[in-house]
């Protein structure tokens, strides 16, 4: 099936240049017959006030993007020769969601060495991940989708192994919206949306646009004027200069998501 590009969605652009050169494509990544719960990554590795902890989880997230222009499968390589990985679409929204309780009030934002992000910093990272605030985020993540015998699969918890590309997981894809439209904040346990707003206007920190998946494409996270948009529908091939990922690394101590008051 063929995975057409979009670029505007309810009249406004939604993506920028377009990816006009994928040169040639790579093959899709392997499936694991005997998959590990994922690579092995090292919060060694990670500077505590660079990265945010990712709150019931034992995973930590990078303030910013690196690895800017390369493709999804390049940038896959280069985390695991960091000992680091790409976010899972669950481990990113739950991040996403994280950012915005705290900026509303509802939750706290914890650095990797358990130390509170300041109300400030906390404002800026959540219209990063909202609006063209310092040009939005843009980010790949773990999410391959496919469709075989008529049954749509997520394969994600990828690495590499002897030069190929291997999804450490591959699941059937659970019950999720499949239109392109605005959704509500309220995802399923693999972070796809699963409930379309009433309204198809985007509202900053309440909504995002959502491009249900296409075979063969992988997901990515972008904010921009007037959008944040997960994307399920490019291919893995693509790059851009302004795309890369926030890098993930495990070893924290999973802390449960806390109020303000710190209950």
């Amino acid at each position: 099936m063929a995975i057409k590009n979009l670029d505007r969605f309810m009249g406004k652009s939604i993506n920028g240049a377009l990816e006009r050169a994928l040169g040639k494509m790579q093959s899709a990544p392997e499936s694991d017959p005997n998959p590990t719960p994922s690579q092995s990554t090292s919060l060694a590795n990670c500077s505590s006030r660079d990265y945010y902890q990712i709150p019931g989880s034992s995973i930590v997230i990078a303030k910013e993007e690196s690895l800017k222009g390369l493709n999804w499968y390049k940038t896959h390589e280069e985390l695991q020769k960091q000992k680091l990985r790409m976010p899972l679409v669950p481990e990113f929204m739950s991040h996403f969601m994280n950012v915005l309780d705290a900026y509303k009030g509802n939750s706290q934002l914890h650095y990797a060495d358990d130390s509170l992000v300041p109300e400030g910093e906390v404002e800026d990272f959540y219209k990063y991940l909202t609006t063209n605030y310092k040009n939005g985020c843009w980010t790949w993540l773990d999410a391959f989708f496919k469709e075989e015998n008529g049954i749509w699969q997520i394969r994600h918890n990828h690495k590499f192994d002897k030069g190929s590309l291997i999804a450490g997981k591959t699941e059937v894809l659970e019950s999720c919206l499949r239109k392109d439209c605005q959704v509500e904040l309220d995802f399923n346990k693999q972070g796809m949306p699963i409930k379309k707003t009433k309204k198809q206007e985007y509202s900053q920190g309440n909504s995002i646009i959502y491009l249900h998946p296409r075979n063969e494409a992988v997901a990515r996270f972008n904010a921009g004027s007037g959008r944040a948009v997960l994307y399920c529908l490019r291919f893995p091939s693509g790059a851009n200069p302004a795309l890369g990922v926030f890098a993930c690394a495990e070893g924290a101590t999973p802390k449960k998501s806390r109020s303000k008051n710190g209950n």
